[in-house]
């Protein structure tokens, strides 16, 4: 019989209350465990570290450490979302925040607070205390202020403390989101583990050497006066001839009583000056290896002599895990607190990311791949390119810097060719300004449904007393709903015959690239088959209230707005913090909103392309089209399966009339041999001759 396996426990078990280097038992703090300070410190705590600090050579490769961290290029990267995907970049609300973000930190002192902050790595901690503003109605950042370790204690629960003419045993509790601390060397020990500890010796052992080798250079540096007098000589002449040897230090010349004299003796020494500096290098190099890995980047030997490559990579090594550090302190705490007083509601955050490594000449590997993919044709899969060349791929719907057709290349005296690739610049142009005006028609819609909704939402908290959280979220929930499905009967009719014009009338002449073009006899508008599209968008937008994706992140910003705010948001709390909520809200729902509309626009279109589409082929004496699938990465398998199958046109032009028709709850339209063939299905048709 299997062992039973026992569920992981995850509470802490070696907690700091049951360290007996750290806890005294006594009080709520824990002690610093540094044995430098406990043996050497004598009451300066970690002030001990700045005469660390104040070493010219250990106080220049930290300066160095720091400064290879802080140069260094950074970027604010945008949370990666269920809700992000599939719309371009700049249009999500992860950008929008990401942009915030970067944009406090331009305006504040954000290099300047990294190398402060980036002391820990000497004194095993440090705190930045930050000065935020109010500014447009947003909360920013006036200022990081860093703060000297000295002054600040924890408890045992690892809670930061300030100490305080007051009380300077335990320290005084310090606001939330208010400081960051910045811990370097151990997790478990929140005084860190700071390279104090290895530098201390080699500067003591520095400082007391060149002590001595002061002492040294005055004593056998110049000769030793000695004075000789006659016996019995009286005290006052023995003072003369002692002013006398005084000022021979100082002074060319000098006069002393008759009858005494004054010689010049040498020491006898057997040692060599060199003692001393050979002690004061080795502690110097001795501080660039603990601070730098290494001693080539101070004392390098030119023309890259004593293995100095090698030593450099340890020290960049060391300059990515410094980086690795800051940007795991910054975005556990100051990038959430930013974004939580700005954007409440939301889960994901954005990060910053510092590039550490130099940045690579690829000209010579692009050559390379132009001579074997164009000339030799090794064929080799288009992710390679991304990632070697570090380019973002593409999203959904962005535009291209040099579009690609999907359709094969011209050959022999046949052609496909994609419907949608032969329009100039003009009719892109109008086809484009269709679609914007369509999405704004949507969004005034919806808009003014959701405003309706907010105002039935906000009379109901006034009026509601404390709900529970269920309660609270179907109730809003419902409202919504009520609302959003009177999108049903909105009046969308002359947005949607725009686009489905454009496509029906649009000349298709070029769609085969022969001569002489085919021409096309156009029928007056079915008006049947566009009040059917015109319904399927009305239907989809109706709906899209209990799609997971605008349910999920809605319903989550509701949770933590209860949790956060409680009663205040009922009519017992101010009308303040319910005006606030309903603010809020409308901001998330917009968000979310414009997502789904462009996801319901982006759809549609491609459905009334390929309705115009097949109109037209019929019409024209076209006998067979192919479907093109996209074949990316998100293409769907049965839309990969459909990719170069052949349909009569004949026969799907009736199936589609009579499918379009039918009610859209049915989903019978999705099963048209036509893409497309569920929401974002970006499949194509092309004619073959």
């Amino acid at each position: 019989m299997a062992e039973k396996i026992k569920k992981p426990e995850v509470n802490e078990i070696a907690t700091a209350q049951k360290d007996i280097d750290i806890f005294s038992g006594w009080i709520n703090r824990l002690e610093n465990p540094d044995p430098v300070l406990r043996t050497e410190a004598q009451g300066k705590g970690l002030k001990l570290y700045d005469d660390v600090d104040r070493d010219a050579h250990a106080g220049s490769v930290l300066q160095t450490r720091y400064l290879s961290v802080v140069g260094k290029e950074w970027n604010i990267e945008p949370a990666q979302t269920g809700i992000s995907r599939g719309r371009p970049r700049a249009e999500t609300q992860e950008q929008k925040i990401a942009d915030f973000v970067k944009e406090v930190f331009l305006e504040c002192n954000f290099d300047q607070a990294r190398q402060e902050l980036l002391q820990g790595i000497l004194y095993g901690f440090y705190v930045g205390e930050v000065m935020w503003k109010y500014a447009n109605d947003q909360v920013r950042i006036a200022k990081i202020r860093a703060k000297h370790p000295r002054r600040f204690s924890f408890t045992t629960d690892r809670e930061l403390r300030l100490l305080t003419p007051q009380n300077m045993i335990e320290g005084e509790e310090v606001p939330d989101r208010k400081f960051i601390v910045f811990n370097y060397g151990s997790s478990d020990n929140p005084y860190g583990k700071g390279l104090g500890q290895k530098l201390w010796w080699p500067v003591w052992f520095k400082k007391h050497g060149i002590k001595f080798w002061m002492i040294f250079c005055e004593k056998f540096g110049a000769p030793t006066p000695v004075g000789k007098y006659p016996a019995g000589t009286k005290k006052e002449d023995q003072d003369l001839l002692l002013e006398a040897i005084d000022a021979l230090q100082q002074e060319t010349g000098v006069i002393i009583p008759e009858g005494m004299t004054i010689d010049l003796l040498e020491a006898q020494r057997s040692g060599t000056i060199n003692t001393y500096e050979s002690l004061c290098g080795y502690m110097d190099k001795q501080m660039s290896k603990t601070v730098l890995g290494q001693t080539a980047t101070t004392e390098g030997t030119p023309g890259k002599l004593g293995n100095e490559e090698s030593q450099e990579e340890v020290r960049d090594d060391i300059t990515k895990a410094d980086a690795d550090l800051l940007c795991e302190c910054i975005n556990n705490t100051l990038i959430p607190w930013l974004v939580d007083f700005n954007f409440p509601g939301v889960t994901a955050y954005p990060k910053i990311w510092i590039r550490t490594e130099e940045e690579k000449d690829l000209k010579p590997l692009a050559d390379r791949d132009v001579i074997l993919v164009r000339d030799i044709g090794l064929r080799v899969g288009e992710q390679y390119f991304y990632d070697t060349y570090s380019i973002p791929k593409p999203e959904e719907g962005e535009k291209l810097v040099s579009p690609q057709s999907s359709a094969p290349k011209l050959f022999s005296e046949y052609a496909e060719q994609d419907i949608s690739e032969s329009l100039d610049g003009e009719m892109e142009k109008k086809r484009q300004e269709l679609i914007n005006g369509y999405f704004n028609r949507l969004s005034a819609i919806t808009g003014e449904h959701r405003d309706a909704a907010l105002n039935e939402m906000q009379k109901m908290m006034l009026a509601s007393p404390v709900m529970t959280e269920a309660a609270f979220t179907a109730a809003v929930y419902k409202t919504l709903s009520k609302y959003y499905q009177k999108l049903n009967q909105a009046d969308i009719s002359d947005a949607v015959k725009g686009i489905y014009d454009f496509y029906r009338l649009s000349d298709k002449s070029t769609w085969l690239g022969n001569e002489p073009p085919i021409t096309f006899a156009f029928t007056p508008i079915d008006q049947g088959v566009l009040d059917s599209l015109q319904n399927l968008d009305k239907w989809h937008l109706s709906k899209f209230i209990e799609n997971q994706d605008m349910q999920g992140p809605a319903m989550n910003w509701l949770k933590n707005q209860y949790l956060e705010k409680g009663e205040g948001l009922f009519g017992r709390g101010s009308r303040e913090a319910i005006d606030g909520f309903r603010s809020q809200f409308a901001d998330q729902l917009t968000g979310l909103e414009d997502w789904q509309i462009r996801r319901i626009i982006d759809t549609s279109v491609t459905r009334m392309r390929s309705v115009a589409d097949i109109m037209q082929a019929d019409q024209a004496g076209v006998g067979k089209l192919r479907i093109v699938a996209a074949m990316t990465e998100r293409t769907c398998e049965r839309c990969a399966a459909l990719n170069g199958t052949e349909i009569d046109v004949a026969g799907v032009h009736s199936n589609m009339l009579n499918q379009i028709k039918q009610n859209p709850a049915s989903g019978a339209y999705l099963q048209m041999p036509l893409p497309p063939f569920h929401p974002n299905c970006h499949c194509r048709t092309v004619m073959v001759v």
